[in-house]
């Protein structure tokens, strides 16, 4: 009886794992699908928390300037910086250091 425990919580432990994963299996467009971005920067799908929702890019983080550093909420002291708010430009900026 304790072999056959063992097996079902190996099997239950497999299944929690797989369903909690689900990034892990998920399909995105290919270039041969015609929809998918070439690249970040001409993505023709919309973010959602950072990510394209055709071709999984990340948004590029917002560089802070002379001329938007008072419409991010930020002080001047931040002109030359990366404005980052989601995860998707968190993945953008990692991707760049």
């Amino acid at each position: 009886m304790k072999i056959k425990t063992t097996k079902i919580a190996g099997i239950l432990l497999t299944l929690v794992m797989l369903v909690t994963m689900p990034g892990a299996f998920s399909l995105t467009a290919s270039a041969a699908d015609g929809d998918a971005c070439v690249s970040t920067a001409d993505c023709t799908g919309t973010y959602a928390n950072g990510f394209c929702t055709v071709c999984d890019g990340y948004e590029p983080a917002t560089p802070v300037t002379q001329d938007n550093y008072a419409e991010l909420g930020l002080r001047a002291d931040y002109v030359g910086y990366y404005a980052i708010g989601n995860a998707g430009q968190l993945y953008w900026f990692a991707d760049k250091v």
